[in-house]
C-alpha cells in the first residue's frame, strides 16, 4: 500500500499537474494535515477531565431576564458555568464561576471586534477553566490569547439523531453541533461526570419576540455600553426565521436530554418561567432545602 502512494504521488506531481501547482497542493495538504493533528492533539488533552467530577452537581448561568429575580448567592461554593457576555456584568466577581464556555462564532472571527472582545475575556478571568469551539484555535493561537490557562477544546461537527446511538457526548471526538451554548455547556458537565445539572437563566423564550428579529434581551443592562453586545441582530430575520430556529434548538435539547437520561444524568429546569418544558422543573430555592 505504501509503494502504491508513493507511485501515485510521483504519477500526480510528475504527470498531472503543471509545474507551479505541485508545491501550491503539496503546501496546502501539509497545512491540513498539520491542522488536523494539532485538532486530535486538542481533542485528546480532553480525556484529562472525563469524569473528574463524578456525581456531584453543578450550575449552568444563561443570561436570561429571570437572572434577575434569584438570589444567585446561594451559588457560593457550588460548581457553576458562565457563558457569553457573563464576564462583563457585576455579577461576574461575584460569582466567580468555575467554567466559562463561549459558542458564537463571531467571537472567533478574527474581527477587531472578536479580538476586543476575546482579549477583555482573556484579562478578566483569573482562574476559570475556558471552553471553546476546535476552529477557535486559529485566532487564539494567533493573537497568543489565554496562555498557561485550562482551555479544552470541542470538535461540534456532529448532529444529534431520533436514534440516540448514532450520537455520544465523548468531547476526544466530535460531539453534536450546540445552536446555542447552553446545550453545550451541557455536555461539557456531563462528560466531566456533573450528575445533577440545574439551569438557571435559561428563559429560552425566543419565541414571544418576534420583533426582536434574533436580538434577545438578557438580564443585564441593553443600554449599558459596557455589557451590551456589539453583535448586530439579525435585522433580516422573520418570525418564521425565529421559530424554526427555536425548534431546532428545542429538539436539540430534548435528544441531549434523552441521551443523558440514560447515563443515569439528571437534567433540572431552575429557572422559572423558562420555556425549556422537556426537563423536569424544580424551584430554585428548594434545592438547598432538599440537599441540607
Amino acid at each position: 500500500m505504501k509503494m502504491f502512494n508513493e507511485a501515485t504521488n510521483n504519477f500526480v506531481k510528475n504527470w498531472i499537474l503543471p509545474k507551479g501547482f505541485q508545491d501550491i497542493i503539496v503546501n496546502l495538504l501539509y497545512t491540513r494535515r498539520n491542522k488536523n493533528r494539532e485538532h486530535l492533539y486538542l481533542l485528546e488533552e480532553n480525556k484529562k477531565i472525563k469524569d473528574i467530577y463524578k456525581g456531584k452537581r453543578c450550575f449552568i448561568i444563561g443570561n436570561g431576564p429571570s437572572l434577575k429575580h434569584q438570589d444567585l448567592n446561594k451559588l457560593e461554593g457550588e460548581y457553576t458555568f458562565a457563558v457569553s457576555h457573563f464576564f462583563m456584568t457585576d455579577l461576574f466577581t461575584k460569582i466567580n464561576p468555575f467554567g466559562y464556555v463561549v459558542a458564537d462564532p463571531a467571537l472567533f472571527d478574527d474581527s477587531d471586534f472578536a479580538i476586543e472582545w476575546l482579549t477583555k475575556l482573556d484579562q478578566q478571568c483569573k482562574n476559570q477553566s475556558f471552553f471553546f469551539p476546535i476552529n477557535a484555535v486559529q485566532t487564539i493561537q494567533k493573537y497568543n490569547m489565554f496562555q498557561n490557562r485550562r482551555v479544552y477544546y470541542l470538535d461540534m461537527s456532529s448532529q444529534f439523531d431520533e436514534d440516540t446511538s448514532k450520537f455520544d457526548i465523548d468531547l476526544t471526538k466530535k460531539i453534536p453541533s450546540a445552536q446555542t451554548v447552553i446545550i453545550m455547556v451541557i455536555m461539557i458537565a456531563a462528560y466531566m461526570g456533573f450528575k445533577e445539572i440545574y439551569l438557571i437563566g435559561c428563559d429560552s423564550d425566543w419565541a414571544k419576540y418576534p420583533s426582536s428579529r434574533g436580538y434577545l434581551p438578557h438580564f443585564y443592562n441593553e443600554d449599558d455600553k459596557v455589557t451590551k453586545p456589539k453583535i448586530c441582530p439579525r435585522k433580516d430575520w422573520k418570525y418564521e426565521d425565529v421559530l424554526n430556529a427555536a425548534l431546532i434548538i428545542f429538539k436539540s435539547y430534548r435528544l441531549l436530554g434523552n441521551k443523558l437520561q440514560e447515563k443515569d444524568t439528571k437534567i433540572y429546569n431552575a429557572t422559572g418561567e423558562s420555556f425549556l418544558d422537556m426537563f423536569e422543573r424544580i424551584n430554585y430555592e428548594s434545592i438547598w432545602n432538599d440537599h441540607i
